[in-house]
């Protein structure tokens, strides 16, 4: 906060040590509001790179891929499509979207998403890097991520794992 807005939430009341409910109650407000904003601005994007996804996988294939993550986000991946315009066999892709740079962006694996790509036979990642007006892609498969996926040990069980676009740089093609 710059000093102004410091002054002015201090005047309020709303930075004393001895915060009264209906306080907390506003700072509750204000702090679901901003991680909604922050879960649009993510779903907007995760959205758009499975667009990109469709789009690219129509024009590979031929085919209309079905974007399964409309429906639901349960099934461990995001779009179905085919293996090739030859080959009619089902491929599931999971789409990870980012507008940070390479170097800054990341994408989370579910254990869900995990379990899906390993027993699936033909899963693939879709990386998009969707940063400074272009649109790089990276199609990983399940073996390039393994080294990043966590083990469960004794009880312990892993639900999600935060792995850096960055690890995967030299796979990133541009696409028009």
């Amino acid at each position: 906060m710059t000093k102004d807005e410091r002054a002015c939430f201090a005047d309020a009341g709303l930075l004393s040590d001895h915060l009264d409910a209906e306080i907390v109650d506003w700072w509750d407000t204000i702090s679901s509001h901003v991680r909604m904003q922050t879960k649009q601005l993510k779903t907007g994007t995760g959205r758009l790179g499975e667009r990109n996804t469709i789009k690219y996988e129509k024009s590979r294939t031929n085919i209309d891929p079905v974007w399964m993550s409309i429906d639901s986000n349960l099934v461990g991946y995001d779009i179905k499509s085919q293996v090739s315009k030859n080959d009619p066999g089902t491929l599931l892709i999971e789409v990870k979207a980012s507008t940070f740079t390479l170097s800054r962006a990341e994408f989370y694996v579910t254990s869900n998403e995990w379990n899906v790509a390993i027993t699936s036979g033909a899963y693939v990642f879709h990386l998009w890097c969707l940063s400074d007006g272009k649109k790089m892609l990276a199609i990983l498969s399940p073996d390039e991520i393994l080294p990043y996926i966590p083990t469960n040990n004794l009880d312990g069980q892993w639900e999600t794992v935060k792995i850096p676009f960055l690890c995967f740089e030299d796979k990133f093609v541009e696409i028009a």
